[in-house]
């Protein structure tokens, strides 16, 4: 090969490498307005329910230019994409990750830097925001809506977190916290629908606990005691009427010495543990025909004199511990 030749070839090479680089190219097309479901569809996911309780809440991550920000500018509603997950989203491109969306979550496309877009869940999830790659999208071809059912399952499985994180994050924890609880089991409602019975009926059982924790550090006993009670109920062909509730605040309260509220309480689960269950292995259960033996052990352990140990009940226990809930540096 001639020297003429060889150069032409580098040079053209050379073309190619840089237009490749500032032309990325992955499909489909975020920086295109999608137009793929209809009117009627739109209109119906923007006015689904929000999974997000507080939208001042949202993670920290690394804002974007407002040069990055210009080409979504004018009618924001237009870049939509689910995304094809599960995706992570990070504080910035290659940064730190800060969650995960799910899969089929729709997004709003706010700017970009290179092969990075900055998102923001638009509708289950909308206090999610950060920084994921282009090629964790798809179109809008394939959307459905939820059903009502299925919307109340996914709110149930994560708004509980959100009230916790505001407990043991926020200046303002408790009155935060207490505040989100609230709203999260007014829209919970009786848990009617069956199918997301399991995260309903735990997510209530957890902000009725965690209202019962703010209630006595405040020394509130009676509205603490109340609403112990309260978080001691649940449906029977909920999952937590068989592997059982968090034991983590009946815990705190007898090591303050309540004993006969902590002895109120499991006399109640009496009612509500129906079922029992062993662990068969991480995050497995087999269910067993009866109801659970560990209240009346608890109890016999009490009127002992004995310090309850609770064993076979430390699966929701985590989320009393400050460090499940560290924000991301």
């Amino acid at each position: 090969m001639n020297a003429a030749l060889r150069s032409f070839i580098v040079i053209l090479l050379s073309g190619i490498a840089g237009a490749l680089a500032e032309n990325p190219s992955p499909v489909p097309s975020p920086e295109s307005p999608d137009d793929s479901i209809s009117p009627e569809l739109l209109e119906a996911l923007d006015n689904a329910p929000s999974v997000c309780l507080d939208p001042g809440r949202i993670a920290p991550s690394e804002s974007p230019t407002a040069n990055e920000r210009r080409k979504f500018e004018g009618n924001p509603i237009k870049f939509r994409r689910m995304i094809d997950g599960p995706a992570n989203f990070r504080y910035r491109p290659d940064g730190k990750i800060l969650g995960q969306f799910g899969d089929q979550l729709v997004v709003l496309l706010e700017a970009q830097r290179g092969d990075w877009y900055f998102v923001r869940g638009y509708w289950e999830k909308t206090c999610d925001a950060g920084w994921t790659k282009r090629n964790n999208f798809r179109p809008m071809t394939d959307f459905r809506m939820l059903s009502e059912a299925e919307s109340e399952n996914v709110f149930a499985s994560n708004a509980y977190g959100v009230a916790f994180r505001a407990y043991f994050n926020d200046p303002k924890g408790p009155g935060i916290a207490e505040g989100l609880a609230e709203s999260t089991l007014k829209r919970l409602g009786p848990c009617k629908y069956r199918g997301s019975r399991g995260s309903c009926a735990t997510a209530a059982h957890l902000m009725n606990s965690l209202l019962a924790r703010i209630a006595y550090d405040r020394g509130d006993k009676k509205s603490a005691e109340s609403l112990l009670l309260r978080s001691a109920t649940f449906p029977e062909d909920s999952s937590i009427a068989t592997i059982g509730p968090c034991m983590g605040l009946a815990r705190y309260l007898f090591d303050k010495g309540e004993k006969s509220m902590v002895t109120q309480f499991i006399e109640r689960l009496k009612k509500s543990w129906v079922h029992s269950a062993e662990e068969v292995s991480a995050n497995s259960w087999k269910e067993l025909p009866a109801p659970s033996p560990f209240p009346d052990l608890w109890l016999s352990e009490i009127r002992a004199g004995k310090n309850p140990t609770f064993e076979r009940a430390k699966h929701l226990e985590w989320v009393w511990r400050k460090e499940s809930w560290k924000p991301v540096p």
